[in-house]
């Protein structure tokens, strides 16, 4: 925690405080209610502490903001927020009582627990409130703790242990430190094999452009290594002096050296792709490993190994044409064997090889993505973490892959990958926290111009993907507000919001309303898996309409009996339909990415894969006619070809210096440039039927923090 008013309160007993139906624990940062456990961002639960130490007292503004914020000057809408969330917290409970002008008063009498531990069940519910500060004038002195990583803390057995091959490992709740905290996005990062330094690739205040930057734990500022606009996978060389790290640029990268201190760059190597990730060192220093083409012919990815003094390159594995992929390679401690993840259209899975190319041999398969491979320092463990639903959890398995994993812990929502440290009894995190909301932009009637750009739609967490009604008056969209992905739906003046889905796990993106209203289409990823889906709008109901692989959906036909869907085939996509009550899935146009029907039916308008311009299908006879060439349009995305009722929008993100905007009016084939406004293009977009309001989410806050866990018995 930032401040040191909340260890104060307890600092004589760590036993969890009672007031009315709560159970508060300010160690694990834990309000716990019946079968409910709220995870409390670390300023709310500080607020929590100050209220708890002062029962009955009115407490100014002002005085609340210097005991939460003591060491930063804030706004007094950051006391607001976390009113809110703690009373949202509580239920609704009128428990914080408002003065007006004068500030706020805490009603509940005080009790101290008499159980030295608050024993988490597996019946009860995690809630989780992502933290979001507004406009601080002045950095805090210390790092702050978010909860999503002391969710790490929560487990599904009592007391925090856990059983990994026949050893325990026991966590201490209150031995985890945050060593590095910075707004804006890390991509990837390594620790120093003495454990004293960290290397990261991050955006820093530059959206575009990723650099390596080195950092002590724990003390000073990140030193920038380098200055290319896409530098990234730094990965430590064994004696700590050098950093390897990956430069891209388009259509290729390639293999880079530094001093760990900074100095002059020397290029190792070039790879075959612009794809290349996963650069790891391995503990003896004599081989790279990194993740790229077999040569520049295709883009299937799979494992190569560098000789760290020549440069030269060999391929270790080539990933099946079946497959997604081979990724994330891991070292042995002997650096002879290499543990990596092998996606499939139905599993993920790890495989272990010789660095001579010999003896693949599966170990673990799972139906969701593997995230974060590592090896035990004896050689006789392979630990890796994967995301059951919206939780990611950490197991431990065999190299001979001869017994079933074993589960280890439960890292919570926000952890993006997971590095351990058996030297110093450490497992690291890496947690990325965000806000992303959607925004609403009024046009002028000429479409020229902005009249009103506000905020909309706005939760706790990730408000993403709108999707205006077929009438205008309502929007979907998806949310993890509640701890998962839900689809949600909201009055178009952002009033009457309501969770229409229960899916609890998959990763959602919605797709568009039917065109009676009644339904909304979107895909799902369960496991490696995204499939084809539409949810009643009126019930909550869900059909799933394809069966593995990986589809995106695209737009609904005309007469609402058909959903069109991307469907990646090998390295191309091609574009498809269901139909909603058959599931029958038709082959309607080969390498191609989106397409909107036209207004009477008969026709198709699509893009096509990796080439500019805009195509019409006539769908009676299936033949094709360009009809914008890519001097209007060089590329798209789902969220870049938009449907009306006469015509369709295109986002061109490739212009420079800003995207804009063009509509194509289907009754006369001509189309009309409309604004140019950076601003207004978010990363997923929907045009009101009558184009005058578009939608977008953006990110209004962001900020990632790796933290360290210490951990006895590993």
């Amino acid at each position: 925690m930032s401040s040191e008013y909340v260890p104060e309160l307890l600092a004589n007993d760590e036993r969890p405080i009672l007031f009315g139906r709560y159970s508060f624990d300010p160690a694990m940062k834990i309000l716990l209610s019946g079968e409910t456990i709220v995870q409390l961002p670390p300023r709310t639960c500080e607020l929590l502490a100050v209220f708890l130490k002062n029962p009955g007292r009115l407490l100014s503004k002002d005085e609340l903001m210097d005991l939460v914020w003591p060491d930063t000057f804030v706004e007094e809408s950051n006391l607001t927020h976390h009113i809110a969330a703690l009373r949202k917290a509580l239920d609704g409970e009128n428990l914080i009582e408002t003065v007006p002008r004068r500030g706020y008063r805490f009603r509940a009498p005080i009790e101290q627990a008499v159980a030295d531990v608050v024993v988490v069940e597996e019946r009860r519910t995690l809630i989780e409130f992502e933290e979001t500060e507004a406009r601080t004038t002045r950095l805090p002195t210390k790092a702050i703790a978010t909860g999503a990583l002391i969710a790490f803390l929560l487990v599904s057995v009592a007391a925090g242990a856990w059983w990994l091959m026949g050893r325990s490992i026991v966590v201490r709740s209150n031995d985890s430190e945050v060593i590095l905290s910075v707004p804006g996005n890390i991509y990837s990062y390594d620790i120093s094999d003495d454990g004293k330094m960290i290397t990261f690739a991050w955006n820093k205040d530059k959206p575009n452009t990723t650099n390596v930057f080195v950092q002590m734990i724990g003390s000073g500022e990140p030193l920038q290594l380098t200055t290319g606009e896409s530098d990234g996978s730094p990965t430590w060389s064994p004696d700590g002096k050098t950093i390897a790290f990956i430069r891209r640029s388009k259509g290729s990268s390639s293999v880079f050296y530094i001093a760990a201190l900074g100095g002059v760059e020397r290029k190792l190597c070039d790879l075959n792709s612009d794809l290349a990730q996963n650069l790891t060192w391995s503990p003896d220093g004599r081989l790279l490993a990194v993740v790229d083409a077999p040569d520049t012919s295709t883009k299937l990815r799979g494992i190569n190994l560098i000789d760290a003094e020549s440069g030269k390159t060999r391929v270790l594995t080539r990933a099946p044409l079946n497959s997604f992929g081979d990724f994330a390679p891991s070292f042995s401690a002997d650096s002879q064997t290499l543990a990596f993840r092998r996606d499939e259209t139905a599993n993920s899975k790890i495989v272990a090889i010789s660095t001579s190319g010999n003896d693949e041999n599966e170990i673990v398969t799972e139906t969701t993505p593997i995230q974060s491979i590592l090896w035990s320092n004896s050689g006789d463990q392979i630990v890796y973490s994967t995301k059951h639903g919206a939780m990611t959890e950490l197991y431990a398995v065999s190299p001979n892959g001869d017994s079933p994993p074993v589960p280890i812990a439960n890292l919570g929502t926000q952890v993006a990958s997971v590095a351990i440290d058996e030297t110093r009894n450490s497992i690291y995190a890496l947690n990325r926290n965000k806000d992303v909301n959607i925004w609403q932009s009024k046009l002028s009637e000429d479409r020229q111009s902005l009249i009103e750009s506000k905020r909309l739609i706005a939760g706790p967490r990730v408000d993403d993907y709108p999707a205006f009604s077929s009438d205008g008056g309502r929007i979907a969209f998806v949310s993890d507000r509640s701890g998962t992905d839900e689809i949600w739906v909201v009055n178009s003046d952002g009033s009457n919001e309501r969770r229409l889905s229960e899916l609890k796990g998959p990763v959602i993106v919605p797709g568009e309303w039917s065109p009676d209203d009644t339904m909304v289409s979107f895909h799902a990823s369960v496991g490696p898996n995204m499939d084809i889906y539409h949810i009643n709008t009126a019930t909550g109901s869900t059909k799933k309409l394809t069966n593995g692989g990986k589809q995106f959906v695209r737009s609904w036909s005309q007469d609402g009996k058909w959903i069109y869907y991307a469907k990646i085939e090998g390295e191309d996509t091609q574009l498809w339909k269901v139909s909603i009550e058959s599931g029958e899935s038709i082959l309607v146009v080969e390498s191609a990415n989106a397409g909107v029907e036209s207004q009477d039916g008969r026709s198709l308008y699509f893009v096509k894969f990796n080439e500019g311009g805009v195509w019409k299908m006539d769908l009676a006879t299936g033949s094709t006619e360009l009809i914008l060439d890519d001097s209007h349009f060089r590329g798209v995305a789902r969220a870049d070809l938009e449907p009306s009722r006469k015509g369709f929008y295109i986002i061109d993100r490739e212009r420079k210096p800003e995207p804009f905007y063009e509509y194509f009016d289907l009754a006369t084939g001509t189309t009309a440039r409309l604004m140019t406004n950076s601003g207004s293009a978010g990363f997923a977009n929907a045009i009101s039927p009558d184009g005058s309001t578009w939608l977008n989410s953006k990110t209004d806050y962001a900020a990632n923090e790796i933290m360290r866990v210490r951990v006895s018995g590993l």
